[in-house]
């Protein structure tokens, strides 16, 4: 099961890191960062703070400071943006914040570890591994049976848009056959929409 107390954005990344590594994070950033944009603006939907409606138009309905940085600041730019944009068009610009934002955000609770290295003793670069790997192990494993099992909404969500960008094989997942499993909640349409929006993004997902 995914961890209550932590935003899916966090859960999804941790248990990337848990599939790939660092240089498998850096290798799929692009695509990550849209499933983590779509992972904010789902939990935004769930709230009540934002709308996406079945065309995937993204509507801020509450101006009010969201429960973690990550979604407050992708909260604050929808408040800020005079025209309303499709998800994907969210995705596509948002993703790579998203993403340096939420690494920082579980680099600064101690989620993740940071270290400087030389590679080949030579090229520097900074490793980044969980602190605690148990816990992504779990996160990954709780995603990794949603297409088989009863998941939670939290993990069927996570599942869906990660099916969706086509990040199933690299990390190791079943694919689900993500248009018609979003979870039975209320705002199914808005996660619709933003599963559509992901797999509609080129050229990186084409």
């Amino acid at each position: 099961m995914l961890a209550a107390d932590s935003a899916l954005h966090e859960e999804i990344l941790l248990a990337a890191y848990d599939g790939w590594g660092g240089a498998g994070v850096r290798g799929w950033s692009r695509e990550l960062g849209y499933v983590l944009a779509a992972a904010v603006l789902t939990e935004l939907a769930r709230a009540g703070r934002v709308v996406v409606d079945a065309s995937g138009v993204v509507y801020a309905r509450d101006a009010t400071k969201a429960p973690d940085p990550v979604s407050d600041a992708l909260l604050e730019r929808l408040l800020l943006t005079r025209r309303a944009h499709r998800a994907h068009w969210w995705l596509d610009r948002q993703g790579d914040t998203v993403l340096d934002l939420t690494l920082s955000r579980l680099l600064h609770t101690g989620a993740l570890s940071e270290r400087r290295v030389r590679r080949w003793g030579v090229l520097p670069t900074t490793y980044r591994a969980p602190s605690d790997p148990a816990r992504s192990a779990r996160a990954r494993e709780a995603i990794r049976r949603a297409a088989t099992g009863t998941p939670t909404e939290r993990t069927a969500t996570a599942a869906a848009l990660l099916s969706a960008a086509n990040l199933t094989t690299p990390l190791a997942l079943p694919r689900t056959n993500w248009p018609n499993c979003p979870p039975p909640i209320p705002t199914v349409a808005s996660e619709l929409a933003l599963t559509l929006a992901i797999s509609r993004i080129p050229p990186a997902l084409a």
